[in-house]
């Protein structure tokens, strides 16, 4: 899983981290440590698309791929297992990222006027 952090020379960095956030894991919820990263991961996609698109008209359209693909891939871990877990609560942070995000930045642009 954190291959990635291997590859860019992170690894120790990750692994104290972790250790040290280890004691405290047992007594957070499981939609904290599993499902809220998720959300949190399609909010900044469509934070930085909308950094990126704000003054183009595509950008909704982008925006709604983004949220269907993110959520189908979630459907998708029910039907096929190898895929991953499926999690209800992995749906709920979704969609909640999907429902805030647009809002968040629809009045962070307001207050820029």
């Amino acid at each position: 899983m954190f291959r990635w952090a291997e590859q860019l020379g992170l690894e120790p960095f990750v692994t104290s981290w972790r250790l040290a956030c280890e004691p405290i894991s047992g007594y957070l919820p499981g939609w904290l440590l599993y499902s809220l990263p998720d959300g949190l991961w399609l909010q900044s996609l469509l934070t930085v698309l909308h950094i990126i698109w704000q003054d183009d008209k595509e950008f909704g359209g982008v925006a709604i791929v983004v949220v269907l693909a993110s959520l189908g891939l979630e459907v998708l871990q029910a039907a096929m297992p190898q895929l991953g877990t499926f999690d209800w609560a992995d749906i709920i942070a979704l969609t909640c990222a999907a429902v805030f995000s647009p809002a968040r930045l629809l009045l962070f642009d307001r207050s820029q006027e």
